[in-house]
């Protein structure tokens, strides 16, 4: 994903930037726009990226980072879980009804 992308994946990446403090909030949920890449960046700074791979665009070394340092797999989520509660952005709920966490720090 990168800038001009729009959708329920852009949303959970912003859920997902969220609850690890690389933003305090989004202006255009759901678009990924200049305050969403730059959320990127921070998380790929984060993550230990260093160099082109810094380069705000949600791809491929960025989501392999990702699962290496936190045990996240975004490409394992079904695109139904990415619905996620308002009160609690470090959640998001499978279709069978079953909640799961974000975690909050890296």
């Amino acid at each position: 994903m990168n800038i001009g992308s729009r959708g329920v994946a852009v949303r959970a990446l912003q859920t997902l930037l969220y609850s690890l403090n690389c933003v305090q909030g989004w202006q255009n949920p759901g678009i990924y726009d200049e305050e969403t890449a730059n959320a990127v960046g921070k998380l790929q700074l984060k993550l230990g990226l260093k160099g082109r791979a810094v380069d705000q665009n949600f791809g491929r070394g960025t989501r392999r980072a990702l699962k290496r340092h936190l045990g996240i797999d975004v490409d394992l989520i079904p695109r139904e879980c990415y619905q996620t509660r308002h009160d609690r952005p470090d959640r998001w709920m499978a279709p069978d009804g079953q909640m799961y966490s974000w975690p909050m720090k890296i």
